[in-house]
């Protein structure tokens, strides 16, 4: 069928799956930008299976890393569902993780469009619209339009960026307290490297649509360390002097960055420290057997 007219924002209901709330707010206020007034929260995947049995919507967004079940458990739910309606639920996945075998594993169990986090208004008005226009076989927004829409949802953050300086801070605070029960008391435990994986999992996924693009970066190298220990946890004891200089130098970085709040990428600092985390990172994961 021929695209005919443009689909209007208004009219959609969006399941947004995510188990942080701080998330669901920066996707709630980037949907009221573009007009999108209908928009259902669930925390995790079954809580959205829960929604679908008795709502229904035209897209859902859902997150990757939550418990107790995840966002690819939830789409190949959703994709073997005996009710063909639900089994055509057009999915984005918005995720933080980027690693090109989740991808196709995301694609594999039917996503209709993957997105790694952060991800900017523009980002996620294109691939909804492409999402809404494969579904409904309506034609794209105006470009005037279109461009409105995405001012509109950038500048709806701004009134959560107050509030985020708090979170961030936090985040930032719960990383330091995590690595110093590492190397005080808890080395072995599994269940504090795992907590602050998701805690730097989660800031890398939401300090940049303020804006905090350093403290994004580091985050993301810090989950690039992490990844591998939680995949064998063995690997904590190999080098584990050296992974111990760099988890406390990134903490520490970014608690500068919350404590001083530091938005943009630091500059040539900003840039020479996170080469020089980098850096460091190539030599553990290398050490590791890991190949980049």
């Amino acid at each position: 069928m021929a695209d005919t007219v443009a689909y209007n924002p208004s009219d959609l209901r969006i399941l947004v799956v995510d188990d942080n709330q701080q998330m669901r707010s920066i996707l709630k206020s980037m949907l009221n930008g573009f007009g999108v007034t209908q928009i259902v929260p669930a925390v995790d995947g079954a809580d959205a299976l829960d929604k679908l049995a008795d709502q229904t919507f035209d897209v859902a967004i859902c997150d990757w890393l939550m418990t107790p079940m995840d966002g690819l458990s939830f789409i190949q739910e959703v994709r073997n569902h005996p009710v063909a309606a639900l089994r055509a639920l057009p999915i984005l996945m918005l995720t933080a993780q980027k690693e090109m075998r989740n991808v196709l594993d995301a694609r594999s169990a039917g996503v209709d469009a993957y997105v790694v986090k952060p991800v900017s208004a523009s980002q996620l008005w294109a691939r909804l619209e492409t999402i809404i226009q494969r579904a409904r076989h309506v034609s794209p927004a105006e470009p005037r339009a279109a461009a409105k829409a995405i001012v509109a949802a950038t500048s709806s953050l701004s009134h959560l960026a107050d509030a985020y300086r708090d979170v961030l801070r936090l985040d930032c605070e719960d990383l330091a307290r995590g690595m110093g029960l590492l190397l005080t008391s808890d080395w072995d435990n599994r269940d504090i490297w795992n907590a602050m994986f998701k805690k730097a999992h989660d800031l890398k996924g939401q300090a940049g649509s303020f804006d905090y693009t350093l403290a994004t970066d580091l985050a993301d190298v810090l989950c690039e360390l992490l990844r591998p220990i939680r995949q064998e946890f063995s690997r904590r004891n190999l080098r584990a002097v050296e992974l111990k200089t760099v988890l406390q130098a990134n903490i520490g970085a970014l608690q500068l960055i919350a404590r001083e709040n530091m938005i943009g990428d630091g500059g040539p600092e900003g840039r020479e420290l996170l080469d020089q985390m980098d850096t460091k990172r190539y030599r553990l994961l290398s050490a590791w057997g890991i190949e980049q």
